[in-house]
Order: structure tokens, then sequence, then C-alpha cells
């Protein structure tokens, strides 16, 4: 998969009353069984004649991450992995309790696969890395709720 950037500046004109623009990578609406959306960005307007919003900057590269989550908020992510499509990889788990993803391998062409061999059910986000640095946490777009041990998620083409 190619990694881009896309810069996207909001204008809001004479607006009669607050708004929000939320961006999401998934439909926010319906029953949710394992799989939730998550709000990337939000932009507030005021009512009135608004100024641009600050840009906000989208780096399309995928990474699966082992989320912190507090309260039912993603607050972190514990440990990350780049993806390309037609790479898995799996989740693991060390005898200190520590985190890792091994090392992307050859998967299903088109496809991206996480595999969960912790032996725990484990959190995952699918997301994009925030900007073209790659040590940086990727920013979630889809929650997946306790994926079992042994069990791996398979995502086809994904765009937003």
């Amino acid at each position: 998969m190619d990694s881009y950037t896309r810069t996207l500046v909001i204008s809001g004109a004479q607006l009669p009353t607050p708004a929000r623009l939320l961006f999401t990578f998934g439909e926010l609406t319906g029953e949710y069984n394992g799989v939730y959306p998550v709000i990337w960005k939000a932009v507030l307007f005021p009512p009135g004649n608004s100024p641009p919003s600050p840009p906000l900057i989208y780096n399309h590269q995928l990474a699966f991450s082992h989320p912190l989550v507090t309260n039912d908020i993603i607050t972190d992510s514990s440990v990350f992995q780049i993806m390309s499509y037609g790479e898995k990889t799996a989740l693991q788990k060390d005898d200190k309790g520590n985190y890792s993803f091994s090392t992307p391998v050859q998967g299903q062409p088109a496809l991206l696969q996480a595999l969960n061999r912790t032996g725990l059910d484990e959190n995952l986000t699918l997301g994009f890395i925030p900007s073209p640095i790659p040590e940086t946490a990727p920013t979630p777009t889809v929650f997946y709720d306790h994926v079992g041990d042994g069990s791996s998620l398979v995502i086809g083409p994904f765009s937003p």
C-alpha cells in the first residue's frame, strides 16, 4: 500500500448556531458487535463567520495497535505495527507481561491480518500513523473489542 498525506482546512460561513464536524472512518449508527468506529478529528465552528480550521493532516499509513483503555477511552497504544496490504502480524505477550507485534510476513494479497497469540482476549485497533515519522503511535480509527486468543482479524481494502 502506498503511503500518502492529505491536508484538510475547513471553513464555515455565517452559521446560525454552533456546529461540530466529526471525521470518522466508519459509520456512527447501528449496533456494534465488538467493532467500534472512533472519531478521528472533531472541528467546532462557533456561530457567525468562522475562521478556517487549523489544518487537519491525514497520513495514509495503516497500523495495528494494542490500545490502552481507561474508563472506556483509548488513552494510548502500548505497541503498534505498521502494515501494508498483503501482510500479517501477531500480537504476543512475553513472560514478563510485555506486549509486542511480530515482524509482518507475507499474508493474503490485498488483506491485512492481525492474530492474537497472547493467551488472553485482547483489544486491538486499526489506525493511521499520524505523520510520516514511523515512531509516532497510530491514531485509532476502528476499535476491536475482546479479540479472542488464537483469533485473527482479517481486514480487506480499507480506504477512507
